[in-house]
C-alpha cells in the first residue's frame, strides 16, 4: 500500500485537465495540417516542433510547481532518466557536433523524464482524466484529416506520402475496445485507410493483446484472434507480387508497394530498398566496436551515414526508426535497459493486475495504448515525441510500482 508520505505531485486539477485537452489539440491540429507536408505545400514538421517544445516546457514548469521537493526521492530508474542525458553532455562534445541536433537530443530526453515522473507520481485518486473526450476528439479529428486528404487530389493535389495517420491514433482504438464502445471498428478502418504499415500491425497486435487479456468471452476471443491471423495472411498473400498488389483497391496499392518489400514470403521483397535496415546497421556501425560506446553511447546530438549498396543514401541521419537501436546509439545499453525493464514489467504487472480486476476499463485501456506503441516501438522512434504514451507509461509504472489496489470508482470521473 502507498502511504500519503510517498506521494510527490501535488492535486492540481486543472493542470491535469488542462494539460490532457493541450495534448489532445496539438495531436488533432498537427494531424489535419500534415496534409500540407504530404502534398510538399509546406513542411509542418517546423510548427510541430515548435507545438511540442511549447508543450514540454509546460510541463516542466508545472512539475517544478507540483513537486513536493521535502518528499521525493530519486530512485534508479530516475538517476538513470535524468543522468544520463546530462553526462551525454560532455561526451555528445567529445563525439558530435553543438547544434539543433544536440540541444534536442537533451531537451526531449529531459522532458520525457520530467513527464513520466510527473503523471508515475501523481495522486491515484485526482480525477483529472477524461479519456472518453480524449478518444472521441482524437478520432473524429483524424476522420476530418482523411477527408482532407482524399479532397486535396480530387482538385489536382497529389499526395505524396504514404502514412497519413500517426500512431496516437491507437488511443482512441484501446479506449473504445476496453470500454466496449462500438467505434472501435472505426479506428481499425481509419487507421488502415491512412495506410501506414507500423500502426496497422500495432493495432492488429493490440486487438490480440485485447483478447487475449480480456477473457470474459471465449468464443469472441477465438473469433477474434482467428480473424487477425487471417488478415495477416490475407494480407501477406496480395502483397507478394505487383499483379496481386494491382488487384487492391487503389488507395491501399502504395502501401502494399511497401508491405511486398518487407514481405518475407515475397521474391520481390528487399529489405534494403525499405531503408529500415540500412537505418540500423549504419547507426550501429558508429559504435566501431567500443565497449564504452556500447554502454553510455555516443552523447546527445548523435548523428549517422546511411549506406546502400555500399553508395551514401543519407548523410548527418539523426534518429533510427527503431526505437532500442535510437536509444543505444543515443545513451547506452544501461539506459536501454532500464527503459525495457519498466515497459515489459509494466505490460506484466498489468495483465497480473487486471486478471484480479476484471473490470478495470480505466487500467485496460492505458495498458493496451501502452502495448500498441510498444509495438510500434520498432518501426518508429516514439517515447520522446509522444505525449500519450509517456502519461500510459508513468501512471501505470506508479500505480504497479505501489503494490497498490485501486478501486474502478476510485480513479477519474467520466471516462
Amino acid at each position: 500500500m502507498r502511504s500519503m508520505s510517498m506521494i510527490h505531485i501535488k492535486d492540481d486539477k486543472f493542470s491535469y485537465r488542462f494539460m490532457l485537452r493541450l495534448i489532445c489539440f496539438y495531436y488533432v491540429f498537427t494531424q489535419i495540417i500534415s496534409v500540407l507536408r504530404a502534398t510538399s505545400i509546406y513542411n509542418t514538421s517546423y510548427i510541430a516542433n515548435v507545438l511540442r517544445a511549447g508543450i514540454s516546457g509546460l510541463f516542466i514548469i508545472l512539475f517544478l510547481l507540483n513537486v513536493n521537493y521535502k518528499r521525493y526521492k530519486f530512485g534508479l530508474e530516475d538517476i538513470i532518466y535524468f543522468g544520463i542525458p546530462v553526462l551525454a553532455i560532455p561526451y555528445g562534445l567529445l563525439h558530435n557536433q553543438f547544434g539543433r541536433d544536440f540541444l534536442s537530443d537533451f531537451f526531449t530526453a529531459i522532458s520525457f523524464a520530467v513527464i513520466f515522473n510527473y503523471y508515475k507520481h501523481m495522486p491515484p485518486e485526482i480525477k483529472g482524466f477524461n479519456l472518453s473526450y480524449l478518444a472521441h476528439f482524437e478520432l473524429w479529428g483524424t476522420f476530418v484529416s482523411l477527408v482532407i486528404y482524399k479532397l486535396f487530389p480530387l482538385f489536382g493535389i497529389p499526395i505524396r506520402s504514404v502514412g497519413n495517420v500517426s500512431n496516437f491514433l491507437l488511443f482512441p482504438l484501446a479506449y473504445f475496445l476496453a470500454y466496449g464502445n462500438k467505434l472501435w471498428i472505426l479506428s481499425v478502418a481509419l487507421i488502415f485507410l491512412g495506410g501506414k504499415r507500423g500502426v496497422m500491425l500495432s493495432a492488429i497486435a493490440l486487438i490480440c493483446f485485447f483478447y487475449i487479456t480480456d477473457k470474459r468471452d471465449k468464443l469472441k476471443t477465438a473469433f477474434v484472434i482467428i480473424s487477425a491471423v487471417s488478415m495477416v495472411a490475407l494480407l501477406l498473400f496480395f502483397t507478394s507480387t505487383p499483379e496481386r498488389i494491382s488487384a487492391l483497391p487503389s488507395s491501399f496499392q502504395r502501401v502494399g508497394s511497401r508491405f511486398m518489400k518487407v514481405n518475407p514470403f515475397s521474391e520481390y521483397r528487399d529489405w534494403y530498398s525499405d531503408g529500415r535496415l540500412d537505418e540500423i546497421l549504419g547507426a550501429i556501425r558508429q559504435f566501431d566496436g567500443s565497449s564504452l560506446n556500447l554502454l553510455f553511447g555516443k552523447g546527445n546530438g548523435f548523428v549517422y551515414t546511411v549506406y546502400h549498396n555500399g553508395l551514401v543514401r543519407f548523410s548527418n541521419r539523426h534518429n533510427v526508426h527503431f526505437t532500442p537501436v535510437a536509444f543505444l546509439t543515443r545513451y547506452g545499453l544501461i539506459y536501454t535497459l532500464v527503459f525495457y525493464r519498466g515497459l515489459i514489467s509494466c505490460l506484466v504487472f498489468g495483465i497480473k493486475y487486471l486478471k484480479k480486476n476484471k473490470e478495470h476499463r480505466f487500467v485496460m485501456c492505458l495498458l493496451l495504448y501502452l502495448f500498441g506503441t510498444f509495438v510500434d516501438q520498432f518501426t518508429a522512434f516514439l517515447p520522446y515525441a509522444d505525449y500519450q504514451f509517456m502519461m500510459c507509461f508513468g501512471f501505470l509504472r506508479g500505480l504497479f510500482h505501489s503494490g497498490r489496489r485501486v478501486n474502478h470508482e476510485e480513479l477519474y470521473e467520466r471516462t
